[in-house]
């Protein structure tokens, strides 16, 4: 029961925008200028903050929630907290470079 219903359990809308929420809260409340890792599901498990932030001397904000939700909804959501000489990183998404394209 434990591993089918809280453990496994899928990221419903509500979860992801409240996680959005908390990320951006956070993001509102350092300083300038920051790292903003602007993706899905690669800037949540893909890349750290701590190395960032010991690396660059800056506070770092990750946005990525997950794969399932779009990008635009991400970048939307960082111009809340984006300023002048902040850093915008945004790791490649395999599976959005990595369809067919069509033929023009």
């Amino acid at each position: 029961m434990l591993f089918g219903f809280l453990v496994s359990r899928p990221m419903v809308v509500d979860q992801a925008q409240e996680m959005l929420e908390k990320k951006l809260a956070y993001g509102l409340s350092t300083g300038h200028p920051k790292v903003v890792l602007i993706a899905a599901s690669n800037a949540r498990f893909s890349h750290s903050c701590a190395v960032l932030e010991q690396s660059l001397h800056r506070p770092c904000v990750k946005l990525g929630v997950s794969g399932d939700v779009g990008i635009d909804w991400v970048m939307n959501a960082a111009r809340r907290i984006l300023a002048r000489g902040d850093l915008a990183y945004m790791p490649m998404e395999f599976d959005i470079y990595s369809g067919t394209r069509p033929r023009l």
